[in-house]
């Protein structure tokens, strides 16, 4: 689900969001460690990001 989470960020363009956008969910440095595969999503940001996109917190762990 991670896979999905990072490709669905990565095609945001059509969205503009930007990493800043999701400051409400993490620092914009977690967000850029998460899309680049260096860290992962933990249950708390998962929460955030489902909250924030009106999701399952699932889609993201």
């Amino acid at each position: 689900m991670r896979r999905f989470a990072r490709e669905k960020w990565r095609k945001r363009g059509r969205h503009e969001l930007k990493q800043d956008d999701l400051a409400d969910c993490a620092p914009q440095g977690r967000i850029s460690d998460i899309l680049n595969g260096r860290r992962a999503i933990s249950k708390d940001i998962a929460r955030k990001l489902a909250r924030r996109f009106h999701v399952s917190p699932a889609l993201f762990v």
